[in-house]
């Protein structure tokens, strides 16, 4: 993240000094033992909609169950396969008899078919999962009244309620983003930060930059909300202690800050951010034991990186 190094400029003002300007997947608990349950979503059936769009849906869903690690769910590529070989034509299977013939076929334990609406201008996804063993429904969910740019944020949550109605609510682990355990390495100017997520949602980080006679280390606490699809909100505090030289000039001393912000995944694997928030910081002049607070707002931007 760039942080405008606050206490640098505290000490520019009390002492006349020059400063620079700087303003996945791991395995989750199993809905029926040991070894996850095996899950095929098929492609949406379109209604008064584009069949295009009702795909894209399908992906987004496929996607969800995928990041929440429920259920091992069945590669798109793969299911297209054995459908194309066994020349079953899955278009407009809704029903839990077609949805039981196309379990067997693929070999899974449960299957998801669903429906993409719009009506009056208002957008529908639906879906139920279907038991192949028993022909039964599981569960079934709604969601209405997404736009195009956040339907795979509604996909997330139909999917959520999926899962819930099937009482694996205790099974839904946090979503792999911001799950406990997951390191990420941040780039930004003029620094480097390092992050861990120490429980779920909950991460920690460690930061330090170097620029023009000013040095910089400290921490942060973040508390994530989400995703919501690829964005990721959350609070911070942060404490930092540092040091300018410049010259004959040294000064020393600590900021604290607490930011607000959103994290957004372009990739799984790759986010950018962006906070705000208020900074409070304390410089004493080395020789003269001369001190300066002051308050400022920060603006932070960085890309962070996670193996």
């Amino acid at each position: 993240m760039k942080r405008v190094l606050g206490m640098a400029v505290v000490a520019l003002a009390v002492l006349g000094g020059a400063v620079p300007a700087g303003a996945v997947e791991e395995p989750a608990p199993s809905v029926e033992g040991s070894a996850r349950a095996t899950i095929a979503v098929m492609d949406f059936v379109a209604s008064n909609a584009s069949a295009a769009d009702a795909a894209i849906i399908s992906n987004f869903v496929r996607m969800s169950f995928v990041r929440l690690g429920v259920f091992s769910v069945v590669d798109k590529k793969n299911m297209d396969r054995v459908l194309q070989e066994q020349a079953f034509q899955q278009t407009g299977c809704t029903s839990q008899e077609c949805a039981v013939k196309l379990g067997k076929l693929l070999n899974t334990r449960k299957i998801v078919v669903g429906e993409y609406s719009v009506m009056a201008g208002i957008s529908y996804m639906t879906a139920q999962v279907v038991d192949v063993e028993s022909g039964r429904i599981d569960a079934v969910g709604k969601e209405k009244g997404f736009k195009g740019t956040n339907a795979d944020a509604a996909a997330d949550r139909l999917v959520r309620q999926l899962v819930e109605s099937m009482g694996q609510g205790g099974a839904l682990r946090c979503d792999p983003r911001v799950a406990g355990g997951r390191f990420g390495l941040g780039v930004n100017f003029p620094g480097i930060g390092l992050r861990y997520f120490v429980f779920d949602l909950w991460a920690v980080e460690a930061i330090g930059q170097a620029e023009s006679g000013v040095v910089v280390a400290g921490g942060r606490l973040c508390r994530y909300f989400g995703p919501l699809g690829r964005v990721a909100p959350y609070v911070g505090i942060e404490g930092d202690v540092g040091n300018y030289k410049s010259g004959d000039i040294t000064t020393s001393g600590w900021a604290g800050m607490v930011v607000g912000g959103i994290e957004y995944f372009v990739f799984p694997k790759f986010s950018v951010q962006v906070d705000v928030g208020p900074a409070y910081a304390t410089m004493t002049h080395a020789k003269t034991d001369i001190s300066a607070s002051g308050i400022e707002f920060v603006v932070n931007l960085g890309l962070t990186y996670y193996p």
